[in-house]
């Protein structure tokens, strides 16, 4: 299994910097934006009684749709393969995966490193 890292903390304490100094490191796999499941899906969508739909329309608006805009605002969609990542991510993901926090955790990192992987141009 390939480690995962994920930067934590609160808004203006320098996460975005830190994960910067990453994406320079060519042996690393950055995600390009806030990976949102933290705060954004999880709880409220890995609770009972919520669809596979309702979730899976969560996950996509938050984890590519989010992102698409991102890259587009950031001048960065050339060096993110987005439809790549959205297949791996999206395709890769059954609807009993949609309510367990670390397999969609695992399988953006996933996506991400197929899509990003070390040695990729940037």
């Amino acid at each position: 299994m390939t480690p995962t890292l994920f930067v934590c903390g609160h808004r203006k304490s320098g996460t975005t910097m830190l994960v910067n100094l990453f994406d320079g490191h060519p042996e690393l796999a950055v995600m390009p934006h806030d990976v949102k499941v933290f705060y954004a899906y999880a709880p409220r969508f890995l609770e009972e009684g919520v669809t596979a739909t309702a979730r899976r329309v969560r996950l996509e608006r938050l984890l590519v749709t989010d992102l698409r805009h991102q890259l587009v605002r950031r001048g960065l969609e050339s060096q993110f393969d987005l439809d790549g990542y959205t297949r791996r991510l999206m395709g890769g993901l059954a609807d009993c995966d949609l309510g367990t926090l670390p397999t969609i955790v695992s399988s953006i990192a996933s996506a991400v490193r197929v899509t990003r992987g070390p040695g990729d141009a940037r």
